[in-house]
């Protein structure tokens, strides 16, 4: 079951980052735990894509709120920090023990939290409801083989291009900031070297000039 849900988790990463704009902003060593953002109009949708087995409403509570309270102290601007949609799904074997269902769908301060349970009963429905929610022009496969050697090497394929993708998208970030710096700097930093350059070159004739004769003086 555990190849199963790493290759739904992972097809799921990489077609939202191919194909629905997302930016991977953060993965784990394990490739188990993905965060993607999303810009829409005024709003931003955070997608956190797990494997952590979640047993308590508790636990699934608190671990949602640290990650959601980490972002937003981190990566959101203050424009953004009231138009966050959190979408934390869960690809696992099974629900929390007790019940969870008040959680499907938050919200304080204009900013939203909707949690997505992808177990084994319960997968198809989930999904479709995250669908919904990111309005999303595309499904994703949940029925895979059953051939394990098979499975495990797509997931390989699929974590490494999750990786390409994230590098790809570092790179394309790191030329941006480097197109970006501000062309008015540039002409402020020139201009003072110009004039520093003058200064010097002004006052060096006159400071040797006054020396050769203090020094004749001598």
């Amino acid at each position: 079951m555990f190849l199963k849900n790493e290759f739904l988790q992972n097809s799921m990463v990489l077609q939202l980052i191919q194909n629905e704009n997302f930016d991977l902003i953060s993965i784990n060593k394990e490739q188990t735990e993905y965060l993607l953002e999303r810009k829409r109009k005024n709003k931003k949708d955070v997608v956190h894509i797990s494997m952590n087995q979640m047993d308590w409403k508790r636990e699934l509570l608190s671990f949602n709120k640290h990650l959601e309270n980490s972002y937003t102290k981190h990566q959101a601007t203050t424009i953004w920090k009231k138009n966050i949609h959190f979408h934390h799904v869960y690809v696992v074997d099974y629900q929390p023990v007790d019940s969870w269902e008040e959680l499907k769908e938050t919200s304080s301060n204009r900013m939203k939290s909707s949690v997505y349970m992808l177990d084994i009963d319960s997968r198809e429905e989930e999904i479709e409801r995250l669908i919904r929610a990111l309005d999303l022009a595309l499904s994703f496969q949940t029925d895979v083989s059953e051939d394990l050697m098979e499975l495990e090497q797509r997931n390989v394929n699929l974590k490494q291009n999750i990786l390409f993708e994230h590098t790809k998208q570092q790179q394309q970030l790191q030329q941006l900031f480097k197109q970006g710096k501000p062309f008015w700097t540039y002409l402020l930093l020139a201009i003072n070297i110009v004039m520093y350059i003058l200064l010097e070159f002004n006052g060096g004739i006159y400071l040797n000039k006054k020396f050769d004769r203090i020094w004749c003086q001598v």
